[in-house]
């Protein structure tokens, strides 16, 4: 159901196509489904076909590693009001102050962005990632809510921050109620985030149109979700909005005999059924033929 939904929210067909590609993968992990929506074409977080950028804007980078983003940023849209990045590695935030100190208006904190202020123990040694453990020993680095930390506008937060995106979002929920800024977000470290973080979203300001690319060729990895506020997505407006005609659901057998007919009314095929009799899908059942089917008349005809 919350997969479902979250398909029905998509605002193009490229978003769709990825969304099912990214399914498929996680049911059959073969290559050719992630390989199918791989964007090697733009950056990751700033697809130009789905966010823009002008002078004014306030960018908030939420793991910032070594300011490679930021420069990403800066390089494809230039001109900026402000800009803050929030790297709790140690290891990373060093060569971050170094790679963005040329630049004007940057704010560099080492601490990570969460739902509320205050520390936490953290594996904070790794090169792009870091993430919580409360092991002895592990270095206690200080979070922060966007909310209590930036008082003016934002228009932009990018989240990469290893499964934390979640709280931070709750913490940033007065900005996006408020400010309504264009959202570049990770959804991969945690299975559920994939819908979960765009019903969060959807809970704090139901006005974002939602967008999915996908960043990498050889796993299910750099998944990015845009919510974009109305009036701030570039480009014509041909945006492959939905047509009616019903999903097309296909249920694939994992054995080479085929389907039965017992299984028929089990659940690899009443499921199927439901999903046509009660969500007016296009429904098929492949494989080698086992038959008869006498259920099928019987029991699941359609």
């Amino acid at each position: 159901v919350h997969y479902d939904c979250l398909y029905g929210r998509l605002a193009d067909n490229i978003s769709r196509k990825v969304f099912t590609n990214l399914m498929q993968f996680r049911l059959i992990p073969d290559l050719q489904f992630v390989e199918e929506v791989y964007d090697g074409l733009n950056h990751q977080y700033f697809d130009p076909a789905i966010v823009s950028c002008d002078e004014n804007e306030v960018f908030v980078d939420c793991g910032g590693f070594t300011g490679d983003t930021t420069e990403d940023f800066i390089r494809q849209y230039g001109n900026y009001k402000k800009i803050y990045v929030y790297e709790p590695s140690g290891d990373n935030i060093e060569p971050c102050w170094k790679n963005l100190v040329k630049y004007r208006d940057i704010i560099v904190k080492k601490c990570g962005v969460g739902e509320k202020n205050g520390r936490m123990a953290m594996d904070a040694s790794r090169s792009s990632s870091s993430f919580v453990n409360a092991a002895p020993g592990q270095e206690a680095v200080g979070i922060i809510s966007l909310d209590e930390d930036i008082r003016e506008k934002v228009t932009f937060i990018k989240m990469d921050i290893e499964g934390f995106e979640i709280p931070a979002i709750i913490g940033a929920k007065e900005h996006i109620k408020n400010d309504s800024p264009k959202l570049a977000v990770c959804t991969y470290h945690i299975i559920s985030d994939m819908w979960e973080i765009p019903r969060l979203i959807d809970a704090i300001n139901p006005e974002y149109r939602f967008y999915i690319r996908h960043y990498c060729r050889t796993q299910n990895w750099e998944t990015v979700l845009y919510a974009v506020p109305p009036g701030r997505k570039k480009g014509n407006g041909k945006t492959g909005g939905r047509k009616s005609r019903p999903k097309r659901v296909v249920a694939m057998p994992s054995h080479e005999q085929g389907w039965t007919n017992v299984e028929l009314v089990k659940d690899c095929g009443l499921i199927p059924y439901i999903l046509y009799k009660n969500h007016g899908c296009d429904v098929s059942m492949v494989g080698p033929y086992s038959g008869p089917y006498p259920y099928y008349e019987k029991y699941v005809k359609g």
